[in-house]
This record gives C-alpha cells, sequence and structure tokens, in this order.
C-alpha cells in the first residue's frame, strides 16, 4: 500500500508498463454520476490483456437518473493503455467526451495508490491476475433501495446497483472514488499440457509482442515415497512457434511412474499462472487406481452424477451411490446411510475428515427450503450428539448434492447459501473428478467447502444476484 507521489505514480506508470501486453484488447468500464461540479467517477475497472470481448451482452451505456454506466474498449495497443494510465493518476479521464474527475484538488491528485493489492486474490487461484488499485474524494453520491427501483425500469432492467456493477465487472462500491487495474495473465501453461509415456510433455502459451526470453516455467515433481524435485524450464529450453496471437512453446522431460507435475509460468520475474499437470491413465491417488479396475476412466460413475444432456438423468438410488464414491475417491471416511433400507430420517451419508464432519443429501431435481431445513436439522442432530459425546469442537457442515447445470439451479444456488449449505451442481461435480487423480487432501478440500459456505453467505447478504 503506498500514498499518492510521484513516486507511487512512477512506480504505477512501470507496473502498467511491466503487465501490459501489445495484442490483448484493453476496457475500461465505469459508473459515473452528474453532479453540479460537473462529472464524478464513483467506481471504474481497466482490464488489460484480454483475448475476448468482456462485455459481449452489455449495452455500450445505461443511464438512469443522474448516473450512467458503461464501458469503452482501449485501441491503439500498449501506448494508448499506458496514455490512458497517465490520465488516471492525474485525476481526470475523458469518456465519451466527458471529462470525468476522481480526485478534486490541486493537479487532481489521487489520495492512494495501491500496487500489486492483495484484495480479491484467493489462495488456491490459477492464475495470479496482479491488480492495483487508485483512490481517489469522496465522490458524495447517494443510492440505495430508489435506485435499485429506478433500475428495475430501466432498459434493460437491473435487479440493483450491484447487479449492475457485476455486469459492468466493477466489483463492489466504496464511499471514495476507486478504480481497480487489472492485468490479465500473459503466459499461462496451455492445457494441452500432459504426461504420457514417461515423459511430461509441456506446452506454455504467451501473448505475441512479449519477449519469450523472459518466460519462464518453474516445476515441482511430485513422487511416491521419494523427495521433492524441483526445477525450471529456461527458455532456451522451449521450441517456440507462432499459434494465432499467441507464441506456443512445447519441451520434455522425463518423469516417473504415478508423478504429478505442479508448473507455475512466470514473465518478467512475475508469476503468472500455476497449474497441476498428470498422468491421467495412471492416477497417484490409490483409491482411484484401485477403483478404475472395475470402472475403467469413471465412466459408470460419470453417468450416474451427471450424464450426458441427450441421456436420460441418474435414478435417485444411483446418484446417491455415486456422490458417496466420489467422496470416498477424495480421500473421505464415508457411511452411506441408504434411506431404502434404514431410518427414513438420516441423510444420505455422512463423510468424515481429521478437520470435520460433513452431512450430505442427494437429490436429482430441484428443492426448496423444505428440503434445505431438513437437512440443517439433521446436521444440527450430529453437532448434538457429538457435543453430548465430548465431541463439541468437531466442526459439522452439511452439503446438498444435485445434477443440475449452472442455469437450471439458480435458485436453488441462492437457497442454500442463505442457509449456508454447501451446494454441489454439474459443473462441481466435474471438478471434483479432476481432484481424484493426485492424492486426495480431504481435510483441504473440508477448509475450501468451509470457506465458500461463508462467501456464498456474504454475497447473499450483499445482493442475492451476485451468488
Amino acid at each position: 500500500m503506498m500514498s499518492s507521489g510521484s513516486g507511487a505514480v512512477d512506480q504505477f506508470m512501470a507496473w502498467v508498463d511491466a503487465s501490459a501486453g501489445n495484442v490483448g484488447r484493453c476496457f475500461f468500464s465505469y459508473l459515473i454520476v452528474r453532479q453540479n461540479l460537473g462529472v464524478a467517477l464513483i467506481k471504474g475497472a481497466l482490464t488489460m490483456n484480454s483475448m475476448d470481448d468482456l462485455f459481449p451482452y452489455c449495452h455500450r451505456s445505461i443511464s438512469f437518473e443522474n448516473f450512467t454506466a458503461g464501458y469503452l474498449e482501449i485501441q491503439g495497443g500498449k501506448e494508448a493503455v499506458i496514455d490512458f494510465c497517465a490520465n488516471l493518476v492525474a485525476g481526470v479521464i475523458e469518456v465519451e467526451g466527458h471529462k470525468i474527475r476522481m480526485a478534486p484538488g490541486p493537479g487532481y491528485s489521487l489520495t492512494e495508490i495501491k500496487i500489486d493489492d492483495p484484495e480479491g486474490m484467493l489462495p488456491n487461484s490459477s492464475a495470479r491476475q496482479p491488480r492495483c488499485k487508485l483512490v481517489g474524494a469522496m465522490h458524495q453520491a447517494s443510492f440505495g433501495l430508489v435506485t435499485d427501483w429506478l433500475l428495475r425500469a430501466a432498459d434493460p432492467p437491473y435487479v440493483s446497483l450491484q447487479d449492475l456493477c457485476t455486469d459492468y465487472r466493477l466489483g463492489s462500491l466504496s464511499l471514495n472514488a476507486v478504480v481497480d487495474v487489472v492485468a490479465l495473465q500473459v503466459a499461462w501453461t496451455d492445457q494441452r499440457s500432459e504426461i504420457r509415456d514417461g515423459y511430461l510433455h509441456l506446452h506454455v502459451a504467451l501473448m505475441k509482442g512479449l519477449d519469450r526470453i523472459l518466460c519462464t516455467v518453474g516445476y515441482r515433481m511430485i513422487g511416491t515415497n521419494r523427495p521433492i524435485r524441483r526445477g525450471v524450464f529456461q527458455p532456451t529450453q522451449f521450441t517456440w512457434k507462432e499459434e494465432g496471437d499467441l507464441w506456443l512453446g512445447t519441451s520434455m522431460t522425463p518423469v516417473d511412474p504415478g508423478d504429478v507435475v505442479q508448473c507455475f509460468t512466470t514473465y518478467d520475474g512475475r508469476a503468472q499462472h500455476q497449474t497441476v499437470v498428470m498422468d491421467k491413465g495412471h492416477p497417484q491417488n490409490p483409491r482411484r487406481a484401485a477403483y478404475e479396475i472395475y470402472d475403467e476412466s469413471l465412466d459408470r460413475l460419470r453417468n450416474w452424477l451427471a450424464p450426458p444432456a441427450d441421456q436420460q438423468g441418474p435414478k435417485q438410488h444411483e446418484f446417491e451411490f455415486a456422490v458417496q464414491t466420489l467422496g470416498w475417491l477424495l480421500g473421505f471416511g464415508v457411511q452411506h446411510l441408504d434411506r431404502r433400507f434404514g431410518d427414513s430420517k438420516a441423510p444420505d451419508g455422512i463423510f468424515v475428515c481429521d478437520a470435520g464432519f460433513v452431512v450430505v443429501e442427494c437429490t436429482v431435481g430441484p428443492f426448496g427450503p423444505d428440503k434445505l431445513s431438513k437437512l440443517l436439522k439433521r446436521r444440527n442432530d450430529v453437532r448434538e450428539r457429538l457435543a453430548a459425546c465430548g465431541h463439541s469442537g468437531v466442526p459439522v457442515e452439511c452439503v446438498i448434492a444435485a445434477p443440475l447445470t449452472a442455469q437450471e439451479s439458480a435458485v436453488e444456488r441462492r437457497s442454500a447459501a442463505e442457509y449456508q449449505v454447501g451446494f454441489v451442481a454439474r459443473d462441481n461435480i466435474a471438478d471434483l473428478l479432476n481432484k481424484t487423480y493426485p492424492l486426495s487432501n480431504a481435510n483441504q478440500l473440508f477448509a475450501e467447502l468451509q470457506r465458500k459456505i461463508r462467501e456464498n453467505k456474504e454475497l447473499f447478504d450483499q445482493d442475492p444476484s451476485l451468488v
């Protein structure tokens, strides 16, 4: 964190120069308010190095009362981006012919510049997405329920101001004018990377216009019953070729059977991306290795969990069994409480690890508050029984699983967030299946579940449409 001043400005401009690519697209989205003294910025977001259109479904601008939200694409490559950022740190930018101020005062100086701001970073994110935050004066705009109702009558309509900010990638609002400057990754380990025939086949992608000699890939080679091997692929170890707007580098190195390789792609000394490459034909996870003897590539399990769209959905007992099997593959101790042969008041299963318990409910269709209330009752029963036996400190969470797509489950996802229940849908199932390749870590998954439940509840309390 740095206060505004010539030193902070110089460091910010150097950061932009190092982070902006020559090929990717750059977008600036904004929320402004018209006031007696002119037009003031409430929130802005500058996103560099995008390979896609960030706003394919948004109107170029939308006005309501004395507010306007919109976006523009900065044309002219890296030099145009640097010029735009120079105007940002001067405190005045021009949008659609209007001079917009974000920090009135002598020289329009900013109140604060945060370089490589850690806000929004997640510990297990695959991309770093470094960002800076420029903080100006208080914008003195007021909004609340009246603003939300104005937006519901807008063309196009929005349910709330936060819903609008989400669409225009502005994030949360504060009392001060703020611009988030985000540099999307310029280099990454390509998804074609794989372990095959005893070799790591590594593919790294780099945006054109950047210097290939500055791109490296560090690695951790994780095997069983031996220390972790570490090293760095240097630029000269890659064979480079052009592929569209990218440079694609390839390299090979031998690995031992069952090895998993964690890769860290770096450009100019800045880590850009992390991923794990594994031999999908020889999983490191012994549970999956044994299970695949009888279900090669987990084909039958996949069909029970999330069958293709052109096939009939799974039966209830098939889905329940598949969810319990997935939990076991992920490293949990699993007790399947099949209600066909037991207590109808019991949950479908209980997952256990050293970090805590998970009470699991499965359903093949939509669900409502009644089902969530029953699940919470079953979780509380487990908590009370554990406390009565002297285990009151053991965390107990609950999860409901359903083979629904994100589009099909919007209502269910928000209900689960409100009730502080973990929700596993079709997209989550695919991700969890991928996590069964490496050595399982149920304690880490339990911690991720707790964090996700907490974050979804906070988003729901802020605005249900964000969940």
